[in-house]
């Protein structure tokens, strides 16, 4: 669940199940993640787009609100044939490596995931332009597909 924009955090409400022999104990588990912090920029400046993954896609899809930016929240894929880059948009500026980000950036894969096999793009990946995504899914799209189609789905090339 997302937090209004001007709350500090971000909750997820998980449900973890332990068999032992004939008992089953199931927990709630709620993990509480400090919302990402972007640097102070001036949004006039331009806006780019944060790559989190690449999926299989042969249509435009959105994820909803969970993008690293609360000004651009909406997280959605730029498609280029039946492969799609996982995007939001962001502020055109250095972004810091914090836990908060970090655990931002994993929190779109790990939605995506739900649904996709993905390819996880390191963080802080981000290009100017929706032109320069679809010719990196342009170039690199006979690895990709390759890579997809050995993977079973919901899964990740994460280590």
């Amino acid at each position: 669940m997302r937090k209004k924009a001007d709350d500090t955090a971000v909750t997820r409400v998980t449900h973890e199940t332990e068999v032992r022999g004939t008992e089953t104990r199931v927990e709630r588990v709620v993990e509480r993640a400090p919302k990402p912090s972007l640097p102070d920029v001036d949004r006039s400046a331009g806006r780019g787009r944060y790559v989190y993954c690449i999926i299989r896609a042969s249509q435009p899809l959105k994820f909803g609100a969970i993008g690293m930016d609360e000004q651009w929240p909406e997280v959605y894929t730029i498609n280029f044939k039946d492969m799609a880059a996982v995007v939001s948009d962001i502020p055109l500026a250095p972004l810091d490596s914090t836990r908060e980000n970090v655990l931002a950036h994993e929190r779109v894969n790990e939605t995506v995931m739900r649904d996709h096999t993905v390819i996880p793009m390191s963080f802080g990946t981000i290009f100017k332009t929706r032109e320069d995504i679809v010719e990196l899914l342009r170039s690199a799209y006979d690895a990709f597909a390759d890579v997809l189609s050995k993977m079973p789905r919901g899964c990740s090339t994460a280590g």
